[in-house]
């Protein structure tokens, strides 16, 4: 059964009698609301009803409600709490209070505890219809939701501080913290502290929130989103507080994940819903570097998966080496899907080589994912990354040739300058042999990734428009590297590709046979068609790019 048809068979038809809709709302209804503040037991805190605001959302509005008590009196000095999203609040008669909603939306800046409430009608709705909505970063004056702490272990400080720009727009605030204590409760009641990993293993990221309402295994909380991905399938975990920070700018709880507890099935507007008992399937990545060897989960989903192994990746390569200055990083690994199996590799070298080489693998998953051919499981990442601690770019000087008119099949001499990081030389020998049948103008190209991608995008553009799956990987597989002299000898000889596939040199009565009457992304014009390919490693990033025309002739 998948997710949305699970939770709707364990909904069922909640009595309308222990809710009170927001229509029965009055300014001035007292009530109260649970959450944790510390360690694991649940308490309550004084809540008063301001108003109603309507339809604050398509078809949904929004409680306003001032908070109060906790211990200590807590909410008066820090305000509403990043951690309490989910909070269910009751309303009504002393001894008589029914569930309104929870503990959802706040303001920036605050002067007194007010937020606003998701009603428990519209967050019941949350498995039967889906959402657009997505989190902006909020002005002062803008009603948002209430920041949700991320809780982070093996996330290196460097990482943390890029994710918590990235994550801003998602209303999560990242804090470095220590791994999961697993001696937390085996139980989840309303009110109680809620995980939603992201990542767990010797990196972990976890969501922290409260539970709302439960109903045998189904579990509804936050009250809002968090990235709003729909279907989705994450780890849900109890959570123990250590304490609450309060701060001016956004007072926080602060948590960790406790023992697993089920899975998150849905993630939109009104709330997130999962069941308990059930087991996600997360990605696994292993990451070897040097002699230590590293393995973390991610969720799969095309979107944060990638984003997660990109800073999990930077983190265990930053905490194997080191997290500033000149470096280089050799990549190595391999994607399995299926029965396919996709091989990545590439040389980074500068002052944030290992995010490159992270950022590499990212982009290479997110392809994988995100295809537009077929779906796709991505069973397993496994990696390799040697570092060294020295900068290695190599600059391409020049192109010499031994002479710029060539016989048909004769020979060619062609030597690649190169100026080292600190001034060392290297000169690269090509010795070619051209083909018999080759005759009048070529060019000569020689140069990095970068110059070798674009020549060949120019020469032949329909090459790179993977048509199917099988082509993709193979697109990823033929990346250029970064320590590579590509050279290549071209003649203005024409042809097409078909479906991604190349057909060169031809005549033009097969070209005129072959042209479609309209063009179509299956065919495409190839300007060029390349003599003879060749292609020298170094063990440094090289930079720079030269062409040199050459006279091929027979007398």
């Amino acid at each position: 059964m998948n997710g949305m048809l699970l939770l709707l068979a364990l909904l069922g038809s909640p009595r309308a009698e222990d809710f009170l809709p927001p229509d029965s709302v009055r300014a001035g209804m007292k009530g109260y609301g649970l959450t944790v503040f510390k360690g694991t037991k649940v308490d309550t805190f004084g809540v008063e009803a301001l108003g109603v605001l309507k339809n604050w959302a398509p078809k949904m509005d929004l409680i306003l409600v001032k908070l109060s008590g906790g211990p200590d009196d807590l909410l008066a000095k820090a305000g509403v709490i990043a951690g309490m999203s989910g909070s269910p609040v009751f309303l009504g008669e002393p001894g008589r209070e029914k569930l309104v909603g929870a503990v959802a939306y706040g303001w920036t800046f605050p002067k007194e505890p007010i937020c606003g409430v998701t009603p428990i009608s519209s967050m019941l709705e949350v498995a039967r219809r889906p959402s657009g909505f997505s989190n902006s970063v909020p002005d002062a004056g803008e009603l948002s939701p209430i920041a949700t702490p991320l809780w982070l272990s093996g996330f290196s400080p460097s990482v943390v501080g890029r994710m918590r720009d990235a994550l801003k727009e998602f209303g999560m605030v990242p804090i470095s913290g220590g791994g999961s204590d697993t001696s937390g409760p085996s139980s989840l009641s309303p009110g109680s502290a809620l995980g939603v990993q992201l990542v767990r293993g010797d990196v972990t990221a976890t969501a922290i929130g409260t539970l709302t309402w439960v109903k045998g295994d189904t579990v509804l909380a936050f009250g809002h989103p968090m990235f709003s991905l729909g279907n989705t399938a994450l780890p849900m975990t109890g959570a123990r507080i250590y304490d609450v920070f309060p701060s001016v700018y956004r007072s926080f709880k602060l948590g960790v994940a406790t023992s697993p507890m089920g899975v998150v099935l849905q993630d939109r507007l009104p709330a997130i819903a999962g069941v308990r008992g059930e087991e996600p399937d997360m990605l696994p990545v292993r990451v070897e570097v040097g002699r230590k060897e590293f393995r973390f989960e991610v969720v799969r989903h095309p979107q944060m998966g990638p984003f997660f192994v990109f800073y999990g990746l930077a983190s265990v390569a930053e905490a194997a080496g080191k997290s500033s200055g000149e470096s280089s990083v050799e990549l190595k690994g391999k994607l399995f899907v299926g029965s396919e199996t996709l091989r990545i590799g590439n040389f980074f070298s500068g002052l944030a080589a290992h995010f490159q080489a992270a950022e590499d693998v990212s982009q290479v998953l997110s392809a994988v994912m995100k295809n537009p051919f077929r779906k796709v499981r991505v069973d397993s990442v496994s990696l390799r990354i040697e570092l060294d601690e020295e900068l290695r770019i190599a600059w391409m000087d020049g192109v010499r040739v031994d002479r710029k008119a060539v016989r048909p099949g004769g020979d060619l001499v062609a030597h690649v300058f190169l100026r080292r990081y600190l001034g060392r030389r290297d000169t690269l020998k090509f010795c070619l042999k051209l083909p018999k049948h080759i005759e009048g103008q070529l060019l000569l190209r020689v140069g990095d990734a970068s110059h070798a991608q674009r020549w060949e995008m120019e020469r032949a553009p329909g090459a790179f428009t993977a048509m199917n799956f099988s082509q993709l990987l193979r697109r990823l597989e033929e990346a250029k590297r970064n320590d590579v002299v590509y050279l290549e000898l071209v003649s203005s000889e024409r042809g097409v590709t078909v479906s991604g596939d190349e057909l060169p040199k031809l005549p033009p009565s097969a070209l005129s046979i072959l042209a479609p009457v309209t063009q179509t992304a299956a065919y495409k014009p190839v300007k060029e068609a390349v003599v003879l390919r060749e292609e020298r490693r170094v063990d440094a990033v090289v930079r720079g790019g030269h062409i040199v025309r050459l006279s091929v002739r027979r007398r």
